[in-house]
C-alpha cells in the first residue's frame, strides 16, 4: 500500500528536523591541541606555559572537513566543557593538557551528562609518561574503568577508541605497543558485550612514527605538529563518516 502524500510530507519534515549527530572529543593535551603552532608558538610553548584559545590539534581539520566554511552544522555538534579552536570551528571538546584516563573519569560527571551520541576517545599517554609513570598493564587498567563508567551511564554511544601515537621514549614511548594492544582487545571483549564500540588504530593509520617522529611531531616530544594532528584528523573522519576525505 502506497504512503499517503501528508505521511510523505510528515516523514520528510521528521528527518529535516532531526538533531544533528553529538560529538565529544575525550582525552588529554593531544585533544586540546598542543604544538599545533597557532598564533605563531613554536614547539617550546605547548600548553605548559601557555594555552592559546585558537589551539585545537586534530579538532580544527575535523571540524572542517565536516563542516566547511562554517563553526555550526545540521549535521554535527562537537560538544564537551572546554572550547579552543579557531572561530570557523566549532570549538567544544573534552581534552585536558596532562591528564590521565583516572583523571579523565573524575570528571566523567561534567560529560557525560552531555549525552554524545560519539566519543573520539585518544587517552592513555600520560600515564605512561613523566605524569603517571605507570607500566602499560596499570594504564590499561585504568582505561577499563573509564570504559566501564562511560557504558554504563551511555549504552547506546558509539565509542570510538584510538590507539596512542608514538611518543618519545622519555614519555612512555615504549610502553606503547602493550597498550594499544590493550585497546584492540577493549574493542573485541566490548563487542562482545554488545557495545557499539570501534577501533580507530591511529598508531598505524596516521603514521607518525613509533616515537612521534619529528616531521610529524615536535622534538622528543608527545605532541603532533598540525602536520601530524592534520593526518589525524584524516582518520578520525574516515571513521566518524564511513568515507576518506577527498578535496573537490
Amino acid at each position: 500500500m502506497m504512503a499517503s502524500f501528508a505521511s510523505l510530507l510528515f516523514m520528510g519534515a521528521s528527518m529535516a528536523s532531526a538533531a544533528p549527530v553529538k560529538v565529544l572529543p575525550l582525552g588529554d593535551s593531544i585533544t586540546f591541541g598542543c604544538g599545533d603552532g597557532c598564533n605563531g608558538l613554536g614547539c617550546g610553548d605547548q600548553c605548559a606555559v601557555s594555552r592559546p584559545a585558537c589551539q585545537s590539534g586534530y579538532r580544527a581539520p575535523l571540524w572542517r572537513k565536516l563542516s566547511p566554511g562554517s563553526n555550526t552544522s545540521d549535521e554535527w555538534d562537537f560538544v564537551g566543557t572546554q572550547h579552543n579552536g579557531p572561530d570557523d570551528t566549532n570549538r567544544a571538546h573534552e581534552g585536558h593538557p596532562g591528564w590521565t584516563n583516572e583523571e579523565d573519569m573524575a570528571i566523567s560527571k561534567n560529560w557525560l551528562p552531555l549525552n554524545p551520541d560519539v566519543i573520539l576517545l585518544h587517552l592513555g599517554t600520560n600515564n605512561m609518561g613523566i605524569v603517571g609513570r605507570q607500566q602499560a598493564p596499570a594504564a590499561i587498567g585504568h582505561m577499563g574503568l573509564l570504559l566501564n563508567i562511560t557504558f554504563k551511564a551511555l549504552p547506546k554511544v558509539r565509542l570510538l577508541l584510538s590507539t596512542l601515537v608514538g611518543a618519545g621514549e622519555e614519555y612512555g614511548g615504549k610502553q606503547h605497543a602493550a597498550y594499544n594492544a590493550g585497546m584492540k582487545q577493549f574493542v573485541v571483549d566490548y563487542k562482545a558485550k554488545g557495545f557499539n564500540i570501534q577501533l580507530v588504530d591511529m598508531d598505524a593509520e596516521a603514521g607518525l612514527g613509533t616515537y612521534c617522529d619529528k616531521g610529524f611531531c615536535c622534538p622528543a616530544d608527545i605532541h603532533p605538529r598540525q602536520t601530524g594532528y592534520d593526518r589525524m584528523a584524516d582518520v578520525w573522519y574516515k571513521h566518524l563518516t564511513g568515507k576518506d576525505f577527498v578535496v573537490v
